[in-house]
């Protein structure tokens, strides 16, 4: 049947509202992977869960239960990149070469492997636990001191402006009647609880927070990548991808060392360049008279740490002609949307936008980089284009308000050209490089942050 996958949707909507759904493998929906979407809001709940929120917050709640909910996309054997044989594509294992001695050498066609992964929490959040676990001892009620101060702040601070702006003052269609006994307040005051309030709620969940930290471990990463888990929190959207590795650019460094020094405190800086720079100014005016040139110290250099890595180009073909089959076009064709689809942002409503997948990217005994994005995807159409009526079998939505066609009409190029440029988070170090010649063995951590 080839490519197939779900919309996961909702039922639950407003009257004229459908949430974007997410994809999940037909392979995981049909084992009966479906998170559990409330009946009827709670006393404080305000609006209904779009299905990544509730996919999210499941993986959240069930760390222990997914490192296996994936399902490989596996372009390098199953797909029309390439007219050679299969054969020419998965090349042959060890013990096969034993057997004929070695002989008849027959490799696998390079590949670049990919982990599709969500955000699980806000990064800033993320990057707030993970800092704090940096020093030892540091009570969780520091994180807690900062929201309670972010609260008094925000609170504070919109009333005060709201009351030099235009006091009272309601959004326009919502001011009532004055009543002088009791002064309505103002809209940014109102704004600002809010804000508070939400912050507050917020506030009162750093603990369940805290436990999801000491629980949580990324399992993808090799055990030499200790400084980089939990940077990121992270679970499976149940997509992986082989795709055939064309390019001749894999190893790729730059280093740089400059006179400006990080993290280093101010004053101490401050202090060292006025001694220098005196030193300067006293031999060169006591040689002005006797030497034609200037008086320079060197300034030793320091290393500049790169903020990510060199990014990672990856292009293949897609033939949609013969000996391509009709079913191959399908696939090409679901391919190209579900890549399209995975790497674009979701509006979950007015206010707020879920950010698109990262990647966890492998090139075997080359290069690794487990926190990537894309940060571009072109499709190209290459030969003739024709409309052709595409079969959607496969592709269903579990929103019974939303209808998904049997038949689309759309552009077929006799070949999609897939250019993907994919963006390392972290910078490329050793640790890196080391892993891709090492098993990879997590070890869970029982230290306490508390």
């Amino acid at each position: 049947m080839g490519l197939s996958y779900t919309f996961l949707g909702t039922n639950t909507t407003k009257d004229k509202e459908v949430y974007t759904p997410l994809i999940i493998p037909n392979s995981l929906y049909s084992l009966g992977y479906e998170p559990p979407i409330p009946a009827a809001p709670n006393p404080n709940y305000s609006g209904l869960p779009t299905p990544f929120s509730v996919i999210r917050n499941h993986l959240k709640d069930n760390l222990d239960n997914n490192n296996n909910l994936t399902t490989t996309v596996n372009v390098l054997n199953d797909y029309m990149w390439t007219i050679s044989p299969k054969t020419s594509k998965m090349g042959r294992n060890a013990e096969e070469y034993r057997n004929e001695g070695f002989r008849n050498v027959n490799d696998e066609t390079p590949y670049i492997f990919l982990k599709e992964k969500y955000f699980l929490v806000n990064n800033i959040i993320a990057q707030a636990l993970y800092t704090l676990s940096i020093f030892e001892g540091t009570p969780v009620k520091s994180l807690t001191d900062f929201f309670n101060s972010a609260t008094d702040y925000v609170q504070k601070g919109l009333r005060a402006f709201g009351e030099k702006v235009k006091p009272n003052a309601l959004p326009p269609g919502e001011a009532g009647p004055p009543d002088p006994s009791n002064p309505a307040p103002s809209f940014l005051s109102q704004t600002g609880a809010a804000i508070a309030n939400g912050i507050t709620t917020f506030n009162n969940n750093v603990d369940t927070l805290q436990a999801i930290f000491r629980k949580y471990n990324n399992p993808d990463l090799e055990s030499v990548l200790f400084p980089y888990q939990k940077l990121y929190f992270v679970g499976p959207t149940g997509f992986q991808y082989k795709i055939p590795y064309l390019n001749t650019r894999v190893l790729d460094i730059n280093n740089s060392f400059g006179e400006s020094v990080e993290n280093i405190t101010g004053n101490l800086i401050d202090l060292i360049n006025s001694g220098t720079g005196f030193t300067e100014v006293v031999a060169g005016t006591g040689k002005l008279l006797s030497q034609a040139g200037t008086a320079k110290i060197e300034r030793a250099k320091h290393y500049q740490y790169p903020s990510e890595g060199p990014a990672i180009e990856v292009v293949f073909p897609l033939y949609n002609t013969s000996p391509a089959t009709y079913e191959d076009v399908l696939n090409n064709y679901k391919l190209v949307l579900l890549l399209m689809y995975q790497n674009l942002p979701l509006r979950q409503d007015k206010i707020i936008v879920e950010p698109p997948v990262l990647y966890d990217v492998t090139i075997p005994g080359n290069r690794r980089a487990p926190y990537c994005y894309v940060s571009s995807l072109v499709v190209n159409y290459r030969g003739s284009t024709r409309l052709m009526d595409l079969d959607l079998g496969g592709i269903s939505s579990t929103n019974e308000n939303v209808s998904i066609p049997a038949k689309l009409k759309t552009i077929v190029p006799d070949m999609y050209e897939i250019r993907m440029t994919l963006q390392p988070m972290i910078a490329t170090t050793k640790n890196l490089l080391f892993a891709t010649v090492t098993d990879n063995v997590v070890k869970a951590t029982t230290q306490s942050f508390e």
